[in-house]
Order: C-alpha cells, then structure tokens, then sequence
C-alpha cells in the first residue's frame, strides 16, 4: 500500500487537466517539453523560479565526441565507463554516446549558443576525459542553455509554465500515475496528466555546504519512495573536489569548474607542495572521488581547511575572457586569479543514484517518468564523469519525449479521483532543515565509515520517532519529510552495499 503525505480528497479541490505535467523547471524538464509535438498540451511547474535550479549554475558545458583531437565514440564511452568504477550501464552509456551530438545540434537548432570559431566547436578539457570534448559557453553553459530554453518554452502555445508552485505527491492509481497534488498559494489542487515527468533535481541540500541551488531537497525522489516506486544506488554521491572556501555560513558554495584545471590549474597543500602527482596518472585531471579523496587526506594533515587552486600562469585579461564568471566572483571575494591561489574544499555536488529509470526513461509506475539528476539511467555508475550530467539530461529527455509521442494517443482517460482519509506520514520534524543538513556532513561525507554511518541512522531514527502529529500543509515541515525519507534510504542502501562488500570506506 502506497503513502500519501497528507489527507486529500480530489473530488473537492481544484483540478486541472494536461496531457503532460513535468515536475521541474530545470534543463531536463524544458528540454524534454520543447521535444514534445506542438498539439500536446504541457504543464511545467516548479517550486522555485528557473533562475534558481542547478541547470541554471551549470559551469562547465556538455560532453559530446567529435571530431576535433582524434576523439571518437569509444574513446568517450570508455572514459565514463572508467570514471563509473564498473558499475555504469553499458546500453545506457552506448546511448549516451551515440545520441551525444545529435542533441547538441538539437540545442543549436532551439537557439543555445556555443563557443565556436571557424573549425567548429571551441572545446574544453576536463576530469578524467582523455581529450578534450566538452562543448561550453564561456563558464555558464547553464544558463546560456538555461535561458534559450526557458524563453522559447515560453513562447510555445502548448506549454505552460508555473513557478512557486509546490508539488506534494505524485497521484496515482493502481500503479499508474495519474497527476499530482500541489500547493499553490497555499490551496491544494490536483493535476490530472496521461504521463508525469519527475525532473526535480538532485540532493545537494541534505547537506549543510553544497554547490546546489536552493531547494534541491529530494522531493520528486521522496514522492516515488512514498508511491513505492524502485529507487537505486542511493548512497552514491560525488563531492566536486574544487569548490570556493571562506568563512561565510551560506549553505550554497561557488564552484570552481573543472574546466580550470581542464586549463592547466594546479593544486596545492599548505606547505606550497603539488600532492596530485604522488596520487593518479592523469594528476589534477583525474576523476572527481579521486580528487576530492585526496584532497579531504591533506586537509586531515594540515591546520587550514582547504587546499589552494593556482592558475597564476594565465593573464588576467586571459581569465576573464575564458572564465567570466569565475573570475568576478572570486575578484568579489578579494582574489585575482591571476596573482594569487583559489582556496578551495571538496563540497556535495551530485547525485548518482535517484529513480530507477529504463532506456526511455520508464520507471517502474506505469506512465511516469524521470529525467536529470533525480533519475537513475545507470550512466554514471558509482562517479560521475564531468560534464556528463546536462549530457543526461538532453539525451534521456529526448528519449522521454519520443516514448510519449508515441503512446499518448492510445489514452482515453486518466483521471481517477481519489480520496486519503487516513495518512501515517502527516507529522512535523522537530529538528530544522540545518540541524539535518548538518548531520549529513558530519556522518556522511567523503571518507565515511559504517560507524558513522550508523551514527547518522540512529540521529535520524530518533528525529523520526520524536515528530509530532500534524494536519497543518506547510512547504516546510513536507519539505524536512521528504529530507528524512530519502535520507533513510540512503543510509539504507549505503548500509547494504558496505557490509555486502565488507568495506568501510564507500
């Protein structure tokens, strides 16, 4: 039997009706709707403003073989295989590949603009590939693709786009999603769709420092854990090695990309000594856990928090040319790239596990979907490679758009109306959204261990147990429900991988 959050009776709230509603207003849920034909009707609603999902503070481009550098197909497969430790999907990845460059013309053709000169695409180098291939716009790819994107599905008939709307839980019926529940303007409402798309972003906020945008709690992951959909490799996350350190209390860190080092960036320890050498072949280029790993063990040895980042070879007028972006904030911050070392720390980044999801983007509830950084296509294994995720993103989007073209027809109705008079799962968290935040970091970072883990459990477990009953539909108090939900299942999957495999470190 399947969860609801709170109490709800569709018959007397506010319905609306859409052949296709998307959760998230991110490049996965923009790109995915664009894809759709023009007489199907799309909703797109999301919690927070389009300005303020991860897409939009995407740095370092997309990855895509081509023909530049001796690059090939197999070349690039290879290097996400590798980079996923032996547990990326190999269909999924061959479909990455292989539909990469199509759907970076795709994006040209909606109006994105690439960095380019007269022999094509200019190219970036980054973590762990073995040329240089990541497609880019400047250091704001997300944004560039971000703003085509949201603009043109805008201007689309058949779509409509809400923000500041919040979802509650995904509606379903004998297995079979048929809409979902919102807060809008605090009245419960009911959207009622043929096919559901989840796009609603990562984890990073479980965590007191994270590169992500506000908001990015795990929602559309908790509504599919409370509709007892499948959900798989929940405890892998990557820490990006390189992101801006000071002293600020501001939950949400600035990213140093990739693609400086990709540029020639060095790292340093205190005492001034390059350590990546002594670690990896492919040194400050090599993959993200391996990085970051290695620069966590040197903090540990130290007495300053972070290492320091040194581009100081480059000019400045160099630096603000290719990064923009990187170059302003860190100047905001008293630092000039050119002249002095980036201190820098690894923070929570990305989410490799999510939603179970198949080929197309199928999860295991009959006419649902997910897509992005909540989904689980398999891609990324156990680490992610850079630059891999807005590939993702388009690719399965794409994908989705496709399945539902050429199913949509065939249904008729799909608009059951339920009734919850009964929930288990209405109760109010005690504990504050930072004070949980702050337990991830303690018990679950880098280099944690099954005792920590089972620290963590035990903090969480007693949270759970203390909450109070509640019949009040509040953003916030659902927001810290779906936090523990998620985190459960992430210590529960962290728990059964370790002691399967009998290690401590993950």
């Amino acid at each position: 039997m399947r969860e609801y959050i709170i109490p709800f009776d569709t018959n007397n709230t506010p319905k609306e009706y859409t052949d296709v509603v998307i959760v998230g207003c991110g490049i996965a849920g923009l790109y995915t709707a664009l894809m759709l034909p023009s007489d199907i009707d799309v909703t797109i609603v999301a919690k927070e403003p389009y300005k303020e999902t991860n897409s939009y503070l995407a740095q370092g481009g997309i990855a895509a073989p081509c023909d530049k550098f001796n690059d090939t197909k197999e070349m690039f497969f290879n290097d996400t295989m590798v980079c996923g430790r032996g547990e990326s999907d190999t269909e999924a990845v061959n479909i990455l590949v292989n539909e990469a460059m199509d759907n970076i013309i795709q994006l040209e053709k909606l109006g994105v603009k690439f960095d380019k000169d007269d022999n094509g695409f200019l190219l970036g180098k980054e973590g762990a590939h073995s040329v240089s291939r990541i497609v880019r716009s400047g250091d704001s790819t997300g944004k560039s693709v971000m703003e085509a994107l949201y603009h043109l599905a805008k201007s689309r008939e058949n779509i409509n786009i809400r923000e500041n709307i919040f979802v509650i839980d995904i509606l379903t019926y004998a297995n079979k999603s048929t809409g979902i529940l919102i807060l809008d303007d605090g009245r419960v409402k009911s959207i009622f769709s043929k096919y559901t798309i989840i796009n609603t972003g990562g984890i990073g906020n479980l965590f007191e420092q994270t590169t992500n945008a506000k908001g990015i709690n795990g929602d559309g992951i908790a509504m599919i854990l409370r509709a007892n959909g499948i959900v798989r490799n929940m405890s892998y996350l990557q820490f990006h090695p390189t992101v801006f350190y000071n002293n600020s209390s501001l939950k949400q860190s600035f990213l140093i990309s990739e693609a400086v080092r990709g540029e020639g960036a060095l790292l340093y320890n205190e005492r001034g000594e390059r350590f990546m050498e002594k670690v990896h072949p492919m040194k400050e280029l090599a993959p993200r856990d391996i990085v970051s790993l290695a620069i966590m063990q040197q903090i540990k040895k130290q007495i300053t928090p972070c290492v320091y980042l040194d581009i100081t070879h480059w000019n400045e007028e160099a630096l603000k040319l290719r990064f923009p972006t990187i170059f302003g904030f860190c100047q905001r911050n008293n630092i000039n790239m050119a002249e002095n070392l980036v201190p820098v720390a690894p923070r929570m980044h990305y989410f490799m596990g999510g939603i179970k999801v198949d080929i197309n983007g199928k999860t295991s509830i009959k006419n649902l979907y997910a897509c992005g950084e909540c989904s689980c296509t398999g891609v990324h294994g156990k680490n992610r490679l850079a630059s891999n995720s807005l590939l993702e993103a388009i690719v399965f989007g794409r994908r989705i758009a496709r399945n539902i073209k050429e199913n949509i027809y065939d249904i008729i109705d799909n608009d059951k109306d339920i009734r919850i008079v009964n929930v288990d799962s209405s109760y109010k968290i005690m504990e504050d959204e930072h004070t949980i935040a702050k337990w991830m970091g303690q018990y679950f970072g880098i280099d944690r261990t099954i005792a920590k883990v089972k620290q963590l459990e035990n903090k969480i477990n007693k949270a759970y147990c203390n909450a109070k009953k509640t019949n009040i539909i509040c953003r916030e108090e659902i927001e810290k429900v779906n936090m523990i939900s998620v985190i459960k299942a992430i210590i529960n999957d962290d728990l059964n991988k370790k002691i399967t495999k009998k290690t401590n470190l993950n």
